[in-house]
This record gives structure tokens, sequence and C-alpha cells, in this order.
């Protein structure tokens, strides 16, 4: 069984390991050598360096996890969010009136 097949369903932290371990993989990084994601996140390694040893998705899913302004959506956040609409009608209608504008000049 693949186990890389449904990664899109897991949670952010093990798809990120387990992209690790494909990238690393289809390199044939060393074992000795390989880096866990945790690891990798702490290091000082450019996205270069680690989209040359672990792929091109390792290194985006590093630059996520450092990122502090994108945290990990959790449930007890999803438990509060709401639609933008509820939240701030005027702007959602505003932003889809403008989007119906740009389409006609569009197809112009």
């Amino acid at each position: 069984m693949n186990k890389y097949a449904d990664v899109d369903r897991l949670p952010f932290a093990e798809y990120a390991e387990l992209m690790v371990e494909k990238g690393a993989k289809e390199r044939g990084l060393p074992d000795t050598r390989k880096l866990s994601f945790a690891q990798l996140t702490a290091s000082a390694m450019t996205f270069e360096e680690i989209a040359a040893e672990y792929g091109e998705e390792t290194a985006i899913n590093v630059g996520i996890a450092r990122d502090p302004d994108a945290p990990e959506l959790d449930d007890e956040w999803v438990k509060y969010a709401r639609p933008a609409i509820e939240v701030h009608p005027p702007l959602v209608e505003r932003y889809l009136r403008t989007q119906g504008k740009r389409k006609t000049k569009a197809k112009l």
C-alpha cells in the first residue's frame, strides 16, 4: 500500500514529515544524514539547500512552518470561525461587486 496516497488528509505536521522522508528517499539521502521535519524547521538551512536535499515540497513546508503569521488552524479555531459575510457583510458585498466589474472588463 502506498503511504503517500492520502497525504492531503493528514494534519500538516504529519504530512510534512512524510514529505521529508519521500524527498530524502527520492534523492538517495543516507539515513544517517536525514533530518526530521522539526530539525529542518529549526535549522539554518536555506530554501535552496533544503530543496536540493529533500525536495521543493519539503522546502515549501519548512517555510510555512517557520512563518509565525501562518499558524496551523486547529479544531478550536475552526469551532469559532464564521463566514466573512456574517462578520463584515458590506466588505464582502463590495468585493463581490468589484469582481463582477473585473470580469466584464476582461471580456471586452
